[in-house]
């Protein structure tokens, strides 16, 4: 149960890249792969968790 609620607690980290040309730019090119990516890992995890009935 505590690891569901320090899971549910942690965000996405979204900082720039410190090295990356496009991080002055308001969205990089990496940032709709990195929502996308984010996405899918959501909707895996939420059925994960529900087979298991947490």
């Amino acid at each position: 149960m505590l690891a569901r609620a320090l899971y549910r607690h942690r965000a996405p980290d979204r900082r720039p890249c410190e090295t990356c040309p496009e991080r002055d730019l308001p969205v990089c090119r990496g940032f709709k792969e990195v929502v996308r990516r984010e996405k899918a890992f959501s909707v895996l995890s939420r059925r994960l968790l529900e087979r298991a009935g947490v």
